[in-house]
């Protein structure tokens, strides 16, 4: 979705939950607190440039619907939850996926996972990367990195799930 395809009366949600409706060149709040923001401090992409809690992240652009409503998309989006567009949802952070491209770097990755380990008094959890090793007969071995306090890191991640690098866009 690029700012340009936006209709006059799209309703937009930015990062932080809060909604606007685009009216000519502006977007005006929907909570009736009398904020707006000017449409043109966007770039194309729906980036607000100085603080990413403002980007777009959700457009419904529905301007008309088939049940007569004046504004189509403000019923779709508070009867329904219904959005044309959504930004996609990664997961990991970029901090997360510069960190395992650097560690996978050397190696031909086949996936990872993240796993739970049990302790004493805690439950750990680490990254766990399964690479082929063409040096011993194509055989398959496993880096596990630091375990990590549970749920403070990779938090996108589903532990035990399979994932391969395309999927966590390390490669």
């Amino acid at each position: 979705m690029k700012l340009s395809e936006l209709k006059n009366g799209a309703v937009v949600e930015i990062r932080n939950g809060e909604r606007f409706l685009k009216v000519d060149n502006t977007f005006l709040d929907l909570n009736m607190n009398g904020l707006y923001m000017p449409a043109d401090i966007y770039n194309e992409n729906l980036r607000y440039p100085r603080n990413s809690d403002y980007d777009i992240v959700a457009v419904n652009n529905s301007v008309k619907n088939n049940r007569g409503y004046l504004n189509g998309a403000l019923y779709d989006v508070y009867k329904r939850n219904k959005w044309t567009w959504e930004e996609p949802k990664s997961i990991l952070t970029d901090k997360e996926k510069e960190y395992l491209k650097a560690v996978c770097k050397p190696f031909e990755v086949e996936y990872i996972r993240k796993i739970k380990g049990y302790f004493v008094d805690s439950v750990g959890e680490c990254i766990a990367i399964d690479i082929n090793n063409y040096y011993f007969n194509s055989c398959h071995d496993s880096i596990c990195l630091p375990y990590f306090e549970e749920n403070t890191m990779y938090k996108g991640m589903e532990v035990d799930r399979v994932y391969t690098p395309k999927e966590l866009e390390i490669y």
